[in-house]
């Protein structure tokens, strides 16, 4: 090839390849805020955890979301008001209600913000959606400890919550 065809591909390739980078990254930016293609969701528990998730998700138009409520098995009396209001930060309803919410309004994701101890729950919840293609995703429910320490890391591929991490491991250990 000669100079001139390398030197001009050189010059003219890398801004051309930015602009269409650029150019797609709007285009998709503008696909996902819109809310004719928002996925639904729903929340298990109705908690301090699971509100502020949702009220995040209704104000962040990336995420491509459309909270459509919560579900909790407790009075609307112990929750602290949530079964009063309308709109998305409703109680739809109990654990019970929530497969037959799914198939019937096409939820695609939900999100299962229940305390550990309420493990037996959410294995039947699983086990109720297992033939439905909606994502399940577990919010963690540390705020009853105090996790000024903790953090989130991963151990050979394996998602953990740290409860408590001591400073004086690894590179921290030396700045101590």
């Amino acid at each position: 090839f000669s100079r001139i065809l390398l030197l001009s591909w050189a010059v003219t390739t890398p801004p051309l390849l930015m602009g269409l980078a650029l150019l797609m990254h709007a285009a998709l930016n503008r696909m996902l805020s819109d809310p004719a293609s928002a996925r639904r969701a729903i929340f298990v528990g109705y908690n301090e955890i699971s509100v502020s998730l949702a009220q995040r998700v209704e104000r962040t138009s990336s995420a491509a979301l459309k909270v459509s409520g919560f579900f909790d098995d407790r009075a609307p009396h112990r929750l602290g008001g949530a079964g009063d209001g309308e709109g998305q930060l409703e109680i739809k309803g109990g654990l019970k209600d929530i497969v037959e919410y799914v198939q019937v309004y096409g939820i695609d994701v939900i999100f299962v913000a229940l305390p550990v101890s309420h493990l037996a729950r959410v294995q039947k919840l699983l086990d109720d959606l297992r033939d439905t293609t909606v994502s399940i995703y577990y919010v963690p429910m540390v705020f009853p400890f105090d996790t000024i320490q903790g953090g989130t890391s991963e151990f050979l591929g394996v998602p953990l919550i740290a409860l408590c991490e001591t400073p004086f491991h690894g590179t921290r250990g030396v700045s101590k």
